[in-house]
Parts: C-alpha cells; sequence; structure tokens
C-alpha cells in the first residue's frame, strides 16, 4: 500500500474514531442518533467503508438490545424466593392491581404496586410509615409476605389466597369466593399470568398467520435472490457497490406476540407514551393476530394502559376485530 493510501486510511481512521465517541456520547444520554458518514477519499472508498461498517457494528449494539424482563423484575425474583412463591404470579397480581405504578393510591387507600392498605395491612405486616410504601421493592415485599401467610392460612390454597388478597379474609369468609368481584379478579389475574408464560387463544388461528408471515418472507427471499443474481459491477462503480452493501437494520416482521405489547405498555407510566407504544405495536402486528387474540388485547386495555387507555385507542381495536372478522366470515 502507497504512503497516500496510508495517509488517507489513518484520516479515516482518526474521523471514525472521533465520530464513534460522538455518538456513544450520544447515546448515554438515552437519544436515538442516526449516524451518517460522508468520505471522500478517491478510490480508497471501499477501505473506509470497510472501517465505517466495523465502527457501526460496534458502536450500535447497545441500541438493539431489546426490552425482555417487566419494571422490578428482580424485586419480583427476589420476593419470590424469600416467600417460596411463583415470581409470574406476584408479576400478574401487581399488574391487575396497580399497572405496575409504584406510585398509584386508591380510593381505599391502598397503595403501591401491590396496593398495599394503609394503616390496616400495612400496620399488619410490620410497617410504620407510609412513605415507604411507594418504595417499589418494599412494596413488593410485603405483598408477597401477606400472599404467604394468606396461602399458608388457607393450607396451600392460592385460588383462595388471592380471594382473600382482593377482599381480605373477613369479607371471604362471609361472602365465599364466588362473587362478581372476586371472579373478575381472579380473571384478570389468570389473564395476566398466562400473557407472562407466552399462552394465549387461538393457538390454530395463530400458526395459520404465521404460515402467511412464512409464504411472504420465501417470496420476498426469491426476489432478491433474482436481484442477486445480476452480475458485479465493474471496479469503476465500486463506490455504489460498496453503499448498497452497507449493513441495514434488521427488518421485523410481524408477529402477534402479546407478550411485547404487555411489557412495551407497562414499562412506562407516562399514559401518552403507553398509548403511543401500543398504536406502535398495533400498526406493526394487529394484522397478523386472531380474531380471539384481538379479543384479550381489547380485555387488557384498562389493566395495561391505566389513565392511557383512550377512545382513540378503543377505537383502533374495535375497527381491526371488524376487520378481521369480515377477511375470517365463519
Amino acid at each position: 500500500m502507497t504512503d497516500m493510501a496510508l495517509n488517507k486510511q489513518k484520516k479515516c481512521q482518526k474521523f471514525i474514531l472521533v465520530k464513534s465517541m460522538v455518538y456513544n456520547s450520544i447515546f448515554s444520554f438515552g437519544h436515538n442518533s442516526i449516524f451518517f458518514v460522508k468520505i471522500l477519499t478517491g478510490k480508497h472508498l471501499c477501505i473506509c467503508l470497510t472501517l465505517v461498517a466495523t465502527s457501526l457494528a460496534t458502536t450500535a449494539e447497545p441500541s438493539a438490545t431489546i426490552r425482555k424482563e417487566l419494571p422490578y423484575s428482580s424485586c419480583f425474583e427476589k420476593t419470590a424466593k424469600t416467600y417460596k412463591l411463583d415470581s409470574n404470579w406476584l408479576k400478574a397480581i401487581a399488574i391487575v392491581e396497580s399497572s405496575l405504578n409504584p406510585k398509584a393510591v386508591s380510593k381505599s387507600n391502598a397503595i403501591g404496586l401491590m396496593q398495599i392498605k394503609w394503616p390496616i395491612t400495612a400496620t399488619h405486616l410490620g410497617v410504620s410509615r407510609k412513605d415507604s410504601l411507594f418504595d417499589p421493592c418494599t412494596n413488593i415485599d410485603l405483598g408477597g409476605k401477606y400472599l404467604r401467610e394468606l396461602t399458608d392460612k388457607y393450607d396451600g390454597d392460592q385460588e383462595n389466597a388471592l380471594s382473600a388478597y382482593r377482599v381480605g379474609p373477613t369479607t371471604l369468609a362471609k361472602k365465599g369466593s364466588e362473587t362478581a368481584v372476586i371472579m373478575d379478579y381472579k380473571r384478570k389475574v389468570k389473564e395476566q399470568l398466562a400473557i407472562l408464560g407466552g399462552h394465549w387463544p387461538s393457538p390454530s388461528q395463530k400458526v395459520s398467520a404465521k404460515a402467511k408471515i412464512e409464504r411472504s418472507s420465501d417470496s420476498k427471499k426469491v426476489s432478491s435472490s433474482k436481484k442477486s443474481a445480476k452480475p458485479d459491477l465493474q471496479l469503476a462503480s465500486n463506490r455504489t457497490s460498496a453503499l448498497k452493501n452497507k449493513p441495514k437494520p434488521p427488518q421485523t416482521r410481524p408477529v402477534c406476540d402479546i407478550k411485547a405489547l404487555q411489557l412495551a405498555t407497562l414499562s412506562t407510566h407516562h399514559p401518552t407514551t403507553r398509548e403511543k407504544e401500543f398504536f406502535k405495536w398495533l400498526q406493526q402486528n394487529g394484522s397478523v393476530c386472531s380474531e380471539g387474540e384481538i379479543l384479550l388485547v381489547a380485555n387488557q386495555l384498562p389493566v395495561w394502559l391505566g389513565t392511557g387507555d383512550s377512545k382513540r385507542i378503543r377505537q383502533a381495536v374495535d375497527e381491526l376485530m371488524n376487520t378481521i372478522s369480515e377477511s375470517n366470515p365463519t
């Protein structure tokens, strides 16, 4: 390699280093950045583009991280281990109780993620300061402690323990577990538990939708293979070829992953942000969902969105259900 080529390569490396430092600085503040590179280096353009591609692959790696856990998951896991309970059961209860909002306060003065009532239940569990109930991990621990106590009280019967958690042991003893309030509560918790485990209705329709997606994907592969069958351009067009071959962000195909929607909506407490996350998921994936799956989503709106459960969202879900129903007449 000539001295001139080496000098140009060094300039490229310095350029990329500075750009990478700027990119990392922006990324650390949580902003989404787009990294544009314009290099005018004559016939050594390919060398620089290779270095740029390598740099981008390294610096963009953190942004590829996908949200895989609900907020406060470590606290749920720790509490589950302490009181020998299922962590997903605790999460499901917290979702129904508070939509995972640690600042939630009910009309009956139940506080935090697990909605510990102040002062009666909190005092019973050894809490002396009301403000401590707003700490997420403390609140989860208290909820787990109380559920362990109730589970033991009913000889390991978690159905009765869950009923007592909702209405209190005294009311449960008087009215039984078949009241509308308790039945609705247990249904909601079971739905969240099923979704956390990745299960939901209409598996046969889901498989059908998945098959349609795969066929669509296969047709795209055939189309792309035809394009790639063209002869490579000569050295005179190396610049255009190199630009076309730059790594592109992977395109995600639509999948009716309701658990992903659960994670997206419950990972923020801001109503507007929750609404945006919901619409984003619905626009990307709603078209491949079955009618049963969309119905399940519709039932979760008050639980997942809270005050973000808007008329606009309801209308969008209703329109999608009508579209799916019309395209799949029984």
